[in-house]
């Protein structure tokens, strides 16, 4: 994957689903805030695991774009999914910028790999395009 921008911080995160369902059982309370997580716990199984692998990418990507470490931040950076599931910030740490600085694209390259990009910017609209080669 490449991602390019000029004038915005930006972060990208792909992860492969198949390959860490067993790991992503293990981490899950470490990866989700409280509200996540009770969100997670009505899916059925198969939901879980889209959604755990949604969450964790875009929090990556959020991470990677603000250009702090992942591991002690996740949990404190909470996600809520809209009607079309769409992602938006319900709660960030204090050392974040603000919520709405944040543009959010997930997608599935293939069966087995989940992406997300995330870019801090203000504007309102961000046109990006992805090809498969």
């Amino acid at each position: 994957i490449l991602a390019i921008t000029k004038d915005f911080e930006i972060g990208i995160d792909i992860e492969n689903i198949h390959k860490n369902i067993s790991f992503y059982k293990k981490i899950v309370k470490r990866v989700l805030s409280v509200s996540e997580l009770y969100q997670y716990y009505q899916l059925d199984e198969k939901d879980k695991i889209a959604r755990f692998f949604t969450i964790w990418t875009a929090k990556e990507a959020i991470c990677k774009a603000q250009g702090c470490g992942l591991s002690n931040n996740l949990q404190y950076i909470s996600l809520k999914f809209d009607s079309d599931k769409q992602i938006s910030i319900h709660k960030l740490p204090n050392n974040f910028l603000a919520i709405n600085n944040y543009y959010f694209y997930n997608f599935q390259i293939s069966n087995d790999y989940l992406s997300a990009i995330t870019v801090i910017t203000k504007k309102l609209k961000m046109n990006i395009n992805h090809y498969y080669i």
